[in-house]
């Protein structure tokens, strides 16, 4: 369990090493990584799900770019219940434009069979999975908003 908080956000700051370092010597047995606000380029992205298939609870900070891979990358982390990604470098605007959709939400979910809860910029989706009679599942998600008080 790995647990890492710095109090002030700095998009400079890099983990390769750190998360090349967890790769190498806690692949097997690393099951929850809270970066809080580290920040995370989008290969060391790719590297981290790659390695740490045991993950079950993920925290970090990155840009969007990780969004294009996040589905096809997740989907090595069998065990990933929950993920937090602040997304920085976005002008207020952008954060809201690029606030995912239910669709999209379920979209980046469902790479991952055991991912229940997805936390971007403090907007949280729930899964929900039911099936069908045939045994085919049918994904809806839950959002809770932040309130406006706590979006400054």
């Amino acid at each position: 369990y790995i647990r890492y908080h710095r109090l002030l956000k700095n998009a400079n700051a890099s983990y390769d090493g750190l998360i090349d370092h967890l790769v190498q010597k806690h692949s097997e047995s690393l099951q929850a990584l809270h970066l809080f606000n580290g920040f995370i380029k989008k290969k060391t992205f790719v590297t981290m799900c790659r390695g740490l298939p045991h993950l079950r609870e993920l925290t970090f900070a990155g840009n969007w770019s990780i969004m294009w891979v996040f589905n096809r990358y997740i989907s090595h982390m069998e065990w990933l219940r929950q993920v937090e990604i602040e997304i920085r470098n976005l002008s207020r605007r952008e954060r809201l434009l690029r606030t995912p959709s239910e669709t999209e939400a379920i979209e980046f979910m469902k790479g991952c069979p055991c991912l229940a809860l997805l936390k971007i910029n403090k907007v949280v989706y729930e899964k929900d999975v039911s099936f069908s009679e045939t045994g085919e599942p049918t994904y809806r998600v839950v959002v809770h908003e932040p309130s406006s008080r706590s979006r400054r």
